[in-house]
């Protein structure tokens, strides 16, 4: 098992290879809002940040009806919390926990290679 900070550097690795995928294929060809919320809260929560909705979805580089569409969507599904009286948000424990997961098996895979046969 990998610690935080290494979990940061994978969340902020992908989305780099976003940014970079946005730049090389036409505006809007990919559509993963709430996945790119997700990232940049887990990065902001490993850093001890807690963002409002306005500054998430502008991090995000989302349109504003769209990103607050979308994280009303993750505040309903659970993924997403409340936090400040509805001013800040941060990812649910349990998002945590999936995306730290995720992020184990991604450092897992990066280092033994990709066998995809």
């Amino acid at each position: 098992m990998i610690g935080d900070k290494r979990r940061s550097e994978i969340a902020r690795i992908i989305l780099s290879t976003r940014e970079l995928r946005d730049k090389t294929f036409p505006q809007g060809m990919f559509n993963d809002h709430a996945w790119v919320i997700m990232l940049n809260l887990f990065v902001a929560q490993i850093d001890n940040r807690t963002l409002s909705k306005e500054k998430i979805i502008t991090i995000s580089k989302i349109e504003p009806g769209s990103g607050a569409r979308w994280l009303k969507y993750l505040i309903e599904s659970g993924q997403v919390l409340d936090v400040q009286n509805g001013k800040d948000v941060v990812l649910s424990s349990k998002s945590v926990d999936r995306m730290r997961s995720l992020f184990d098996d991604i450092n897992y895979i990066s280092n033994i290679g990709w066998n995809h046969e």
